[in-house]
């Protein structure tokens, strides 16, 4: 439990700063003076510590101001910084910008923006690009369009009527861009239409071929993250390897072990490295060495500590949803599983079912503070489709490794992950068929977020047998001492 009160000390201080760090001093000042035990000044110590770190560490919220040109520049030049995600209708990515285009004169600028543009020319990451349109201000931007565009780091968005390509990228960072690119056609050649675009959203999070209308059903089901690339794909591939491993009898050689953790990172790095991949490949790897040297692996303290350190490295990461998201969900789910682990009870659709509630459990919190919208299907749904996408990932994983190799093999190898596929689109369809499945409730205010936070930690602590084996401990403790 020492990690985790390190990294939550840590964790708060790097969200509100030197005040918070204050008010977890205070608390340890007073455990101290209740306990005066030697054991325990060590801890109180080291959380005080990490909470000073935090609050030196601490990052006020993201905010991104619209450049100076936007509304008033006819075009520009620029880097391509992010992997370009594809639809029959067009292409969407991000530019660094380096110079704009105003008055038919080209002037040096810099900023951040998200281009929506044809589909030809096929861009990549590091292109070097020139295009015509007139960058627009997120303010005259949709709720949506403007949400989307501040997460990305975009400052302004444009629809480029026009664009050429004046250098092509290089490099190892195109050169794992262009591999995923080819895993992606793969899927989406293999298994036409919206099965396509949904295998591949589940590989390499790029969805954007998805129907309009599938995207809605989607986003009214609250299922959107299923083909966000996260913890969870790093988890299944995991299982994979260790399966693969255990069939051959090559588990506990230290040989395969490093084949695991090479094929770990080397998909995280493969689908841009995201943060909740990231942390899951950091936590992945500290749980092999765990077990390598003897030792059984606590879960939580490692999704704890390694959040820590991502924080730490990046501190603004802190107020990214996409963070906030993946480490509530992955905290919850292992707070859950672990204790059903360690009961010998982690088996079947139970399992699965309870990994899912206290998924959407823990991040109702987060969704209703930052969206004020509320799926009245999204636990049902969630509920019907993870079995699904347990069956279609690793299916669709080997589908298109199998069409770097020959395309037809593909083709054949993708069937059982499409049929995956088509019974999620039936459960998103039934479900989020209407506009009506949505509650608009509103923002959460900050003392309702709270308190929601609290109901969801209790909710989690009482479907979880450790956490519940660690309350009885401590409230014996405390009444033993009391007499």
């Amino acid at each position: 439990m020492t990690g985790v009160w390190l990294s939550g000390a840590f964790l708060a201080t790097a969200a509100y700063g030197w005040r918070m760090a204050i008010l977890v001093w205070l608390l340890c000042g007073v455990i101290w003076l209740r306990r005066r035990c030697a054991h325990e000044l060590t801890i109180v110590i080291l959380v005080g510590a990490a909470a000073a770190v935090g609050a030196v560490r601490s990052s006020p919220p993201i905010t991104v101001d619209a450049p100076s040109w936007a509304g008033i520049a006819e075009g520009a030049r620029g880097e391509i910084i992010s992997l370009p995600t594809t639809s029959g209708r067009g292409q969407s990515f991000r530019l660094a910008v380096t110079e704009v285009e105003i008055d038919e004169n080209w002037q040096p600028a810099f900023g951040t923006i998200c281009i929506f543009s044809r589909p030809f020319p096929i861009t990549g990451v590091g292109d070097l690009i020139v295009f015509a349109g007139e960058p627009e201000s997120l303010a005259d931007e949709s709720t949506a369009i403007r949400s989307y565009a501040r997460q990305q780091g975009c400052g302004a968005t444009v629809f480029a009527r026009f664009l050429e390509i004046e250098e092509r990228g290089a490099g190892w960072r195109r050169w794992l861009a262009d591999v995923r690119t080819r895993l992606r056609d793969i899927l989406q050649d293999s298994a036409l239409g919206d099965s396509g675009a949904l295998l591949s959203g589940l590989v390499t999070g790029d969805d954007q071929a998805l129907t309009d209308a599938r995207q809605a059903a989607f986003l009214r089901t609250g299922t959107t993250h299923i083909t966000a690339v996260s913890g969870a794909n790093v988890a299944l591939l995991v299982s994979i390897l260790i399966t693969l491993g255990t069939t051959g009898g090559w588990r506990r050689l230290l040989v395969w072990q490093v084949v695991v953790l090479l094929g770990i990172w080397s998909y995280a790095v493969l689908v841009g490295g995201e943060p909740p991949v990231i942390r899951a490949a950091l936590v992945a790897s500290a749980a092999m060495l765990a077990t390598r040297v003897g030792r059984r692996p606590d879960f939580v303290t490692l999704i704890a500590l390694a959040a820590m350190v991502m924080i730490l490295i990046e501190p603004a990461q802190i107020w990214s949803l996409s963070f906030q998201l993946s480490f509530a969900a992955s905290l919850g789910i292992v707070l859950v599983l672990s204790g059903l682990a360690n009961d010998g009870q982690l088996v079947g659709p139970a399992a699965v079912a309870r990994g899912t509630i206290a998924a959407q459990v823990a991040t109702l919190p987060v969704l209703w503070y930052v969206f004020g919208e509320l799926s009245l299907t999204t636990l049902p749904a969630n509920l019907l489709i993870a079995p699904l996408i347990l069956l279609a990932f690793p299916l669709a994983v080997l589908a298109s490794v199998a069409g770097l190799i020959w395309l037809p093999l593909a083709t054949v190898l993708v069937l059982p992950a499409r049929l995956c596929a088509e019974l999620v689109f039936i459960v998103v369809d039934w479900l989020g068929g209407s506009p009506r499945v949505t509650a608009h409730v509103g923002a959460a205010s900050p003392f309702i977020a709270l308190l929601t936070t609290a109901i969801a930690v209790v909710t989690l602590l009482g479907m979880s047998p450790d956490a519940r084996r660690w309350v009885n401990r401590v409230t014996t403790r405390y009444t033993n001492e009391r007499d």
